[in-house]
C-alpha cells in the first residue's frame, strides 16, 4: 500500500549536494534532525555514505535510530548500490511499456521484503535519464512525497516516466490507497508538462499495470 505525503523537511546549513542527501536520508528514515546530524558527525560528510554501505541495525542503533528506522536506511543504501551497479551501462535504454519498465524494476524490488517506491526518469526519446528510490516503507506500506519525486524528474530534465512499488506480499492487486496515489501523481506531473504513463505493482514474478486496470486516470 502507497500513501501520498506532505511532511516537510528540513533545511540544513551545508552543501547542497549534502543537504540534499541529508533530506534523503530523514524522508528514507523517517529519523529526527538530532539523529541525522549525528550520523553525519560520527561518519563525516565525506564517508557518509561509503560508512552506511558497511552499517548494520546495532551500530545505527547506537546513534539514535530505531530498528525499523535502521533496517530502512541499510535497505534504501542496498537498493542505491544495486541501481548503479545495474544501470550505470544503460541509462539510454528506451522504456516504451509496462513490460519495459518492470523488467527494470522486477529485479531491483520485485525480491524486497519492504516496500520501495522507485521513479524510472525518461527523456523525450524516451530513453532512461535515471532510476531512483523515493521512498522506502514497511512491509506494508510507503510513504511517497510527490515533491521529492518531482523534484527528481526536474533535475533530469524529464519529459516524461514510470513510476513502480513492490508488494512483499506478493499480491498483484493495487489497493485503493495506490489508485489515489496514482491519481494524485497523475495531477502534479501534468503541472510540470510530465507524462507520467503508468504506475506499477512490482512482486516477484509479475507485474500489475494501474493504467491498464483503471478507467478515468489517463484521459
Amino acid at each position: 500500500m502507497i500513501a501520498v505525503s506532505d511532511s516537510a523537511l528540513p533545511v540544513y546549513a551545508c552543501q547542497p549536494s549534502m543537504q540534499h542527501f541529508v533530506k534523503r536520508l530523514k524522508q528514507i528514515s523517517g529519523a529526527r534532525n538530532t539523529v541525522i546530524q549525528r550520523l553525519i558527525q560520527a561518519f563525516g560528510e565525506a564517508s557518509v555514505l561509503e560508512r552506511l554501505r558497511t552499517a548494520d541495525v546495532f551500530s545505527l542503533q547506537q546513534l539514535g535510530f530505531t530498528a525499523q528506522q535502521s533496517q530502512r536506511l541499510i535497505a534504501a543504501v542496498d537498493l542505491g548500490q544495486r541501481i548503479t551497479h545495474a544501470y550505470s551501462l544503460r541509462r539510454q535504454d528506451v522504456v516504451q511499456s509496462p513490460e519495459d519498465a518492470a523488467a527494470i524494476l522486477r529485479p531491483l524490488i520485485g525480491f524486497s521484503a519492504v516496500e520501495h517506491f522507485v521513479l524510472v526518469s525518461l527523456n523525450v526519446k524516451h530513453q532512461v535519464l535515471g532510476v531512483d528510490t523515493i521512498s522506502v516503507g514497511s512491509m506494508q506500506e510507503c510513504l511517497v512525497d510527490a515533491r521529492i519525486l518531482l523534484r527528481t524528474l526536474i533535475g533530469y530534465g524529464a519529459t516524461a516516466c514510470f513510476v513502480g512499488h513492490n508488494h512483499p506480499s506478493g499480491s498483484l492487486e493495487a489497493s485503493p490507497e495506490d489508485i489515489a496515489l496514482t491519481r494524485s501523481l497523475m495531477q502534479v506531473t501534468k503541472l510540470v508538462d510530465i507524462n507520467l504513463l503508468d504506475h506499477l505493482v512490482i512482486t516477484q514474478d509479475s507485474f500489475t499495470s494501474i493504467r491498464e486496470i483503471t478507467n478515468g486516470i489517463w484521459v
